[in-house]
């Protein structure tokens, strides 16, 4: 059987939210177990954000492979469309990390 139009980039993009999704279920397990162990919690708290912050990137990326994905099958209106969230996104995390 022959794969469908787009497969690949669309394995890729399973693949890379089910390494997001583990990466930050690991790094909050870790934190978590650095926590109850009575490590230094301020390292703690930065391997549990780090693992949050993966979480939450997870899903822009999933959107920038879409992009990619409509641009190479010439679906403009998808490509506005799914540029334009990749937008909101960006500018989302400027004014967080500038506390704008």
């Amino acid at each position: 059987m022959n794969e469908p139009d787009g497969m690949p980039l669309q394995t890729l993009a399973a693949r890379l939210m089910l390494a997001g999704v583990t990466s930050s279920a690991a790094c909050m397990a870790v934190g978590l177990l650095m926590y109850l162990g009575l490590a230094d919690l301020s390292t703690a708290n930065a391997v549990v954000t780090f693992g949050l912050i993966v979480l939450m990137a997870t899903p822009a990326v999933r959107v920038a492979i879409s992009v990619l994905e409509a641009l190479r099958t010439g679906d403009w209106l998808f490509v506005a469309l799914t540029a334009s969230v990749v937008l909101v996104l960006g500018l989302t995390l400027g004014l967080a990390l500038t506390g704008g």
